[in-house]
């Protein structure tokens, strides 16, 4: 008896849309957002920001997995990815109002 290997996700990164990082628990003016991550090959990873579900997408043939989320509202956004039931840690970082 075999079982599958559970692997939970990680993500990387996080970016504005002009590609500057936004550290974990730091702040951007940007509404759109890049998440970059890493997972198990081909597996769907399901992307939350709040616990509200944004996306689903697949990993690629290496692992790696990017969602844009856009739209974003002023204010705390806690991002996770999901794997076979398996979290990432969370990357939080708020979303300022223009200056």
């Amino acid at each position: 008896m075999t079982s599958a290997v559970k692997v939970a996700p990680v993500i990387t990164e996080v970016t504005d849309s002009k590609g500057n990082p936004i550290p974990n628990k730091d702040a951007t003016e940007d509404t759109t957002v890049s998440v970059q991550g890493q997972s198990l090959p081909g597996k769907k990873v399901k992307v939350y920001d709040n616990n509200i579900l944004h996306l689903t997408l697949s990993a690629d043939n290496t692992g790696r997995w990017v969602a844009q989320l856009t739209k974003l509202q002023v204010g705390a956004h806690a991002i996770k990815a999901e794997s076979d039931n398996q979290e990432s840690a969370i990357w939080s970082f708020s979303v300022n109002p223009p200056k």
